[in-house]
């Protein structure tokens, strides 16, 4: 039994030394076998492999039946504890990719296409030149579909998918100047891009509002460049000056709604809750309040209050707690001439409501936000009273007429469009009236056009025209002046 002990541990230190006597290969020469990968990517497995004994050959002890099945063990199916080798890094296979996204600016998408998907791009921007030549402003499904012929064509199945792509689908106008192409861009609600991109070069600039308008008159007849003056501009700065700007989708298409709330908040906001700021600025935003009410006017007549009657805020505490007592005789459908002369001579005007339940609402409303100022109750207050009676909307395009106007040129569905919301604004606007208690008062509507002298057998040459179907509504057309003439 000593003599096998012995035989055993000489055997062993002879493999120990051979081990160490054979030469290291590095792991780039090592081969791509399973023994070395734990090696190369760092993982539990650091020593040598566990089938040695087999690479050192059949005059080893261990070079048996035993060994070969550890052998056939190591470069088999892999435990599951074991990690596979990573893929290979984007570095390693030279190439440096970058995906685009949104939350990047969507010039910089645009630009990033220009250099990623040069060869998609230029095919697409290169077709956009031919068809701008025919027709130089482009619908914005022109974009999309040729872009999608390119992939198809090109074999490049991730373009409709890529980030530019994406950008495109949110195109509203593509106008083409060769070798320049304007693109005008809403990638998310309430934001606008203009990207004038050189077909040439394939490079992307961003432009104003002001620019890409600018480019797209000089397809007209007779450049702008030369005499500036000639365009007609509109400041609306004016309008927006004190006025909040939407941050949420969500808030288009609710603007009283979103300026109530606004107009409320910054009226009964202070410092802090009880402060004394707070509490100063809460009675400065009535004041505001009553003033607001003192002003309101419709046709030179005054609304809601009497501003000779009711001169301080006190006056108007007052006289609400004595409406509110007068009032509890009647029914709510009692109309509002029937108590109209009480209410006059407490200093209230007309514009309250038709029926005494409204009014009876209006009033306690507003007394509750005097006495205690809240946001929900100034929103609910502001959306009853008779605020909007006169409309104007603006269509300087095309041949705006009642007949004989459709297929003129840059005239289509959108004049009859506007002649249907008309009608239909004008009756809301009446209705609102009537439960406000003007049920005398006529909402107006202006529709602003341009005066066509050769009206082509239409009545775009009539300074105004009533529109059928109403009781106030009126187009008014504006002439231009020729520049070359002078008229």
């Amino acid at each position: 039994m000593s003599d096998t002990r012995q035989r055993d541990a000489a055997v062993a230190a002879a493999d120990a030394a051979s081990a160490a006597a054979a030469p290291i290969k590095p792991i780039a020469d090592a081969g791509a076998g399973p023994k070395l990968e734990a090696l190369r990517i760092g993982g539990a497995d650091q020593g040598p492999p566990r089938d040695a004994a087999a690479a050192r050959g059949p005059g080893s002890a261990f070079a048996g039946p035993s060994g070969a099945a550890a052998a056939a063990a190591a470069d088999g199916p892999r435990s599951p504890s074991a990690r596979p080798p990573p893929p290979p890094s984007p570095m390693a296979r030279g190439l440096l990719a970058r995906r685009g996204s949104f939350s990047e600016r969507p010039i910089d998408v645009l630009r990033l296409a220009c250099i990623t998907q040069r060869n998609e791009l230029v095919c697409l921007f290169a077709r956009l030149t031919e068809m701008g030549a025919a027709t130089p402003i482009l619908l914005p499904h022109v974009l999309t579909d040729e872009l999608a012929a390119i992939a198809a064509a090109t074999g490049a199945a991730g373009l409709p998918a890529s980030p530019v792509a994406a950008l495109f689908r949110s195109a509203v106008e593509v106008v083409v100047q060769a070798p320049s192409i304007a693109i005008a861009l809403r990638p998310k609600p309430g934001s606008w891009l203009y990207a004038l991109v050189h077909a040439d070069g394939l490079t992307a600039d961003e432009m104003t509002a002001s620019s890409y308008l600018a480019f797209k008159e000089r397809l007209c007849d007779g450049s702008v460049d030369e005499n500036p003056y000639q365009v007609l501009e509109i400041d609306m700065g004016p309008f927006n000056r004190d006025l909040p700007r939407m941050q949420m989708a969500r808030s288009i298409g609710q603007g009283v709604q979103f300026l109530n709330r606004h107009l409320s908040a910054g009226m009964f906001s202070g410092a802090g809750p009880g402060g004394a700021h707070s509490h100063a600025h809460a009675g400065e935003g009535k004041g505001q309040l009553f003033e607001f009410l003192r002003s309101l006017t419709h046709r030179g007549q005054s609304l809601m209050l009497s501003p000779a009657k009711l001169v301080t805020l006190g006056q108007l505490r007052e006289a609400l707690l004595r409406a509110d007592k007068a009032l509890e005789g009647y029914d709510d459908e009692t109309e509002w001439s029937s108590v109209a002369p009480r209410l006059y001579d407490l200093g209230f005007e007309r514009g309250w409501g038709c029926d005494v339940g409204r009014v009876r609402a209006s009033m306690r409303l507003l007394l509750d936000i005097i006495q205690a100022p809240d946001a929900d109750s100034l929103e609910r207050f502001l959306g009853s009273l008779p605020l909007i009676a006169d409309v104007v909307i603006l269509s300087p395009h095309g041949y705006f007429g009642q007949s004989n106007v459709l297929g003129l040129p840059d005239t289509g569905g959108q004049v009859v469009y506007i002649l249907d919301q008309v009608r239909a604004l004008e009756a809301e606007m009446r209705r609102r009236l009537d439960e406000q208690g003007l049920a005398d008062a006529t909402p107006r509507v202006i529709v602003v056009t341009r005066l066509i002298p050769e009206a082509r057998g239409t009545s775009c040459n009539e300074r105004v025209e009533r529109i059928h179907g109403t009781d106030g509504a009126y187009i008014l057309r504006v002439p231009f002046r020729d520049p070359q003439t002078g008229q």
